[in-house]
């Protein structure tokens, strides 16, 4: 028994010696993940990652350069299998998620939420936070202190700043010099429209105009890597981008910026012309369209397209069926319906399977809106998927990168906001005196393009 005992000991400790045990006492000697040791999201593929050379590289090909706001770990998601080169934690989460009317109210832990969140699921895009309103005006100590936060807990890869005034400049300097990249924002800063009186498209007028080119130098001479154009005249923006060293991100600046911002809240496309996939109508015959999908659904419910207008009269016309289980009635709307059950009483424990009518599904489940890795091709086998969002929003995506990088997005028709032919020419002359022939070149092209097309 002790020669068995001693044999036992003798292969136990040479084994602590060898390679496995040495892991196999390396595993307890720390509880943290490895994925959160440097307090930022790791990449997939890191020879994929964008990075700063990567837009560079880029913008000195002539390439564009494709931007989304995202504000959640789906959209995160969505925007990292579209291939957008710089995914913005917009401060315009105040608006589209949170409900306010301006970009004001949001704070920085709420802002970091948002960052944290689109980190979790962006893993290939520069990952870029937008400094809320408040919390860099003061002093530069702020504005670097916030802009550290935004990086070490958020996640974040850079920060975007509003605005042109000496002290926006400054801030900008002091970041870049603590050593983090930053994004200018000209023209249009929502987080000042009380200075301009609402949102209200900036450089229509000569003033206007060579102030948008004089920021944006600006900027750049502080360090910024890029600087976004947002609701300028499309020659204005011509005008800047010829000016400057740095690429220009335009968003409702026409189509001669060097990218392109969208901000994934506005309306999607329509769907009428979206295949469903995986249907099957037989050979020779088309796949199913969403658009005809929805009216079938509708007919079903005895529903017709003008009803859907009038909520009022959408509901009167649903058909419900009346279970009874002992005193208790239980109404039930059917199909689609099926999830707002109306109980006349509350149920009671022992009504559960097929008779339990507290119904919750998760949002983005019934919806179809992602592939989250933990049911990354199957919904959950309880969840009946009521759309297929995800495949919308994902072609969605793709469409505007493509539409982006092939010069068809944005042309004259998404480049609403104009300057006058007298405001044009004075445009052009201080252009001209303040050095910048290239800048005014460009301008007159733009105009003139947009004029006939």
């Amino acid at each position: 028994m002790v020669f068995f005992r001693s044999i036992s000991r003798g292969i136990s400790s040479s084994l602590s010696k060898t390679r496995y045990g040495y892991y196999r006492k390396l595993r307890f000697l720390s509880n943290i993940p490895e994925n959160t040791v440097y307090g930022g999201p790791k990449p997939q593929n890191p020879n994929q990652r964008v990075t700063l050379m990567t837009l560079r590289q880029k913008y000195k090909k002539g390439e564009a350069i494709t931007m989304v706001t995202g504000y959640d770990y789906p959209s995160g998601v969505h925007i990292d299998m579209a291939g957008i080169d710089i995914c913005l934690v917009g401060d315009s989460a105040s608006m589209v998620v949170h409900g306010h009317d301006t970009t004001l109210p949001i704070t920085l832990d709420e802002m970091l939420v948002h960052c944290r969140a689109v980190a979790r699921g962006a893993k290939r895009p520069l990952l870029v936070g937008d400094l809320p309103f408040g919390t860099y005006e003061s002093s530069t100590k702020q504005a670097v202190d916030t802009a550290v936060r935004v990086l070490k807990e958020g996640g974040m890869d850079a920060i975007k700043l509003e605005g042109g005034a000496p002290s926006r400049i400054t801030a900008a300097k002091a970041i870049v010099e603590a050593g983090i990249a930053v994004i200018g924002h000209v023209g249009l800063t929502p987080q000042a429209i009380s200075v301009l009186g609402g949102f209200r498209p900036q450089g229509r007028n000569i003033d206007s105009a060579v102030k948008v080119v004089e920021t944006a130098m600006a900027l750049q001479e502080v360090g910024c890597f890029s600087v976004v154009l947002e609701c300028v005249p499309a020659p204005v923006a011509a005008a800047t981008t010829s000016a400057l060293r740095i690429p220009t991100i335009g968003i409702g600046a026409g189509p001669f910026c060097s990218g392109q911002r969208r901000c994934e809240d506005a309306p999607v496309r329509r769907c009428e012309g979206l295949v469903v996939e995986g249907t099957r109508r037989g050979r020779g015959r088309p796949k199913k369209y969403w658009g005809e999908v929805i009216r079938q659904d509708l007919a079903q419910l005895h529903i017709t397209e003008d009803m859907t207008l009038d909520r009022k009269e959408w509901r009167s016309r649903i058909k419900v069926e009346v279970l009874v289980c002992g005193s208790y009635s239980l109404m039930c709307l059917r199909r689609f319906t099926s999830l707002t059950v109306l109980l006349r009483l509350p149920s009671p424990p022992l009504i559960n399977y097929y008779l339990s009518f507290w119904m919750v599904l998760v949002y983005h489940d019934l919806l179809g809106m992602m592939q989250h890795p933990h049911h990354a091709k199957v919904t959950p086998k309880f969840c009946k998927q009521f759309g297929q969002v995800g495949d919308v929003i994902n072609k969605a995506l793709l469409e505007y990168k493509e539409e982006v990088t092939n010069g068809s997005f944005p042309g004259s028709a998404h480049s609403p906001y104009k300057i006058g032919a007298a405001d044009m020419d004075g445009f052009l002359n201080e252009l001209q005196k303040l050095g910048f022939n290239d800048a005014a070149s460009a301008a007159a092209a733009a105009a003139e393009k947009i004029h006939t097309s």
